[in-house]
């Protein structure tokens, strides 16, 4: 291992985020869940996202699908690049091996393989199977032992994946490596979430708690949790600054002028009440050419322009329009979309239309903490729309301040204490 310890980020940015920015070079860590967790998928894009770098990637598998199937199935994801293979990306199968000559025949592919290969990443793909063929626990406690120590002498990081364990067990292997990760799904109605959770990261800092993440074309997306990204704002609130119009002169004057700078404010009403229209009068209503965002779960943004147009209110080209329906959305992805885009176009007025949206897609969290919160840390002044039962709201937020909007949150460490870590 590094002295200094160095973290080597895996390539998949939500990842790093929880893991504080990686994992430590010439670490050996476990990642384990059930199958169909995407396991497989997770170890062969750390090893794409490496190759990628420029550094070499060596995935040996131990009684898994074949080599051209599994090959066939990740053709599939846009992380996969064929041209990488046999160079910087190496498949080698090892299941032979360690039927025939045990565990310590397994640790001597591994030596030739890292060392014939110049690896810098292992992904050993059936830990379970090392598992059952060792014949006593001790004999186990020095195979990951003599892993770790090639794994230092080489600073080849390694990841070890496995099936799902029974938390009550306390598998040896599990208090020896350097972190342990796991992916789990879980049903929720008819509704079935993924979440990634890291047990253990010997030496550092590690977001705790669960994280959602999903598996698309492009491998695996991973959220974590907004109001732990952003515990700590980039610039502490404040309310000074000029009065911002609402873009309604009535309304203005009952507010002695407007509202206030980086202020939050709510539209409460029944259907048909007009909250979309102040919403749409609120964002039409700042300087010309200021950046506004309406973000909403209801309404898509072609019945948005519709309605503007009859109300004759300008959406003009610096009011963008963002529409997630109301269906397998997960809020933290949702979080992330609508802070990415805030950043990305300086946004200084907005809108979320349907905070109430959460109730139906999250157990224990609410959207208008976790979306509203998030975007308040970047300094908005905003409006919610929020629908209970008969009532709906909606939130209309006026000028960001100047921030430091432009920082990369996600691999931020809070300097409060509030850290999780292992040693």
């Amino acid at each position: 291992m590094s002295v200094d310890n160095d973290r080597v980020a895996t390539g998949i940015a939500g990842l790093d985020a929880i893991l504080g920015g990686g994992v430590f070079e010439g670490g050996i860590y476990i990642i384990q869940g059930a199958p169909g967790a995407g396991k497989t998928i997770l170890g062969n894009q750390i090893c794409f996202a490496q190759a990628a770098q420029g550094r070499n990637a060596l995935y040996i598998t131990l009684l898994a699908e074949s080599h051209a199937r599994m090959i066939g199935h990740m053709r599939r994801l846009k992380f996969f690049d064929e041209n990488v293979i046999p160079d910087r990306m190496s498949y080698v199968g090892a299941f032979k091996t360690l039927e025939d000559d045990g565990l310590r025949g397994l640790l001597d592919v591994v030596r030739r393989e890292v060392r014939t290969r110049k690896a810098n990443i292992l992904v050993l793909d059936g830990l379970i199977t090392v598992h059952e063929k060792a014949r006593t626990e001790l004999e186990l406690k020095k195979f990951i032992h003599e892993l770790q120590t090639q794994a230092g002498f080489s600073n080849c990081t390694m990841f070890l994946l496995t099936s799902a364990f029974d938390a009550d067990a306390h598998p040896p292997e599990h208090t020896m490596v350097d972190g342990l990760i796991e992916l789990q799904a879980s049903l929720h109605g008819r509704r079935s979430e993924r979440s990634i959770q890291i047990h253990k990261l010997r030496g550092g800092w590690f977001m705790g708690g669960k994280h959602a993440y999903r598996i698309t074309d492009t491998g695996h997306a991973i959220f974590p949790r907004t109001e732990a990204l952003l515990e700590t704002p980039s610039i502490w609130d404040s309310a000074d600054g000029p009065m911002v119009p609402t873009g309604i002169p009535g309304l203005d004057k009952m507010f002695g002028g407007g509202i206030d700078t980086h202020s939050v404010t709510v539209v409460l009403g029944p259907s048909g009440s007009g909250k979309t229209t102040t919403s749409l009068q609120f964002l039409t209503g700042g300087p010309a050419g200021e950046p506004a965002l309406f973000f909403g779960f209801h309404e898509n943004p072609m019945a948005l322009r519709v309605k503007a147009k009859s109300l004759k209110l300008p959406l003009t080209d610096n009011i963008d329009l963002m529409w997630r329906p109301q269906t397998e959305a997960v809020l933290d992805e949702v979080a992330t979309d609508l802070l990415g885009t805030i950043r990305r176009n300086g946004v200084r007025r907005l809108v979320i239309d349907g905070i109430e949206y959460d109730t139906g897609n999250s157990r224990d969290r609410s959207c208008g903490y976790d979306t509203g919160a998030a975007a308040q840390r970047y300094q908005p002044n905003w409006s919610f729309r929020r629908r209970r039962k008969y009532h709906r709201a909606a939130a209309c937020s006026t000028s960001f301040g100047k921030s430091s909007i432009d920082d990369d949150p996600q691999i931020s460490r809070p300097p409060n204490g509030h850290e999780d870590a292992s040693f």
